[in-house]
């Protein structure tokens, strides 16, 4: 007897290697500090990663830009910059996690770091969910964010709309162009 797949259950999982990891993140950094950094990355352990540049070092400023341009919260900074020195050669896995999911345009759940890979379980992308934090929210300047995020509070009612506790809610948020459907997710990770 053949047994049926719940798809409700189902992870969309996409494995990378180390090597496209490098590229992704190189490309993604060279968009925002407009400098091509080579990189290496590689596990460390087996629940983390970093990266490295081959040639050269991230200077604070550099690193506070990275850090900018994902919006990372203030323990993500205090991790990646250093304390005592002006430069660095490379990263840990949170601002890497970050600048992948900006270069993938993607959230996911879960990482699964194996010497050869990473696995990136739960995938969420702009393109098979464009409503939520990783679609169209996070496209939004801060201004337009803050006003969806109080709008979708006032019409979607019986939903308390609060980033970390892993809520969605659907409803509708009225325009000047009429009403768009709309539905809102995320996960503890997701940072809203």
């Amino acid at each position: 007897m053949e047994k049926l797949i719940d798809k409700s259950r189902a992870y969309e999982t996409y494995r990378f290697a180390w090597d496209d990891i490098a590229r992704l993140l190189s490309d993604q950094i060279k968009a925002i500090l407009d400098h091509r950094f080579l990189l290496r990355v590689w596990p460390e352990d087996q629940g983390y990663w970093g990266a490295r540049a081959l040639h050269g070092l991230f200077l604070v400023a550099d690193l506070n830009r990275l850090l900018d341009a994902v919006q990372a919260d203030a323990e993500t900074r205090r991790e990646t910059l250093p304390e005592d020195s002006e430069a660095v050669h490379g990263f840990g896995m949170t601002l890497g996690s970050l600048l992948l999911k900006a270069a993938l345009q993607a959230d996911w759940n879960c990482e699964l770091v194996e010497d050869d890979a990473l696995w990136l379980i739960g995938v969420v992308s702009t393109e098979t969910r464009p409503y939520t934090g990783s679609g169209l929210l996070r496209k939004l300047n801060a201004d337009a964010l803050l006003s969806a995020r109080l709008t979708a509070h006032s019409v979607i009612s019986g939903c308390a709309i609060t980033p970390r506790t892993g809520t969605s809610c659907a409803g509708v948020i009225p325009s000047a162009t009429g009403s768009m459907p709309v539905r809102l997710s995320w996960s503890q990770r997701t940072a809203i």
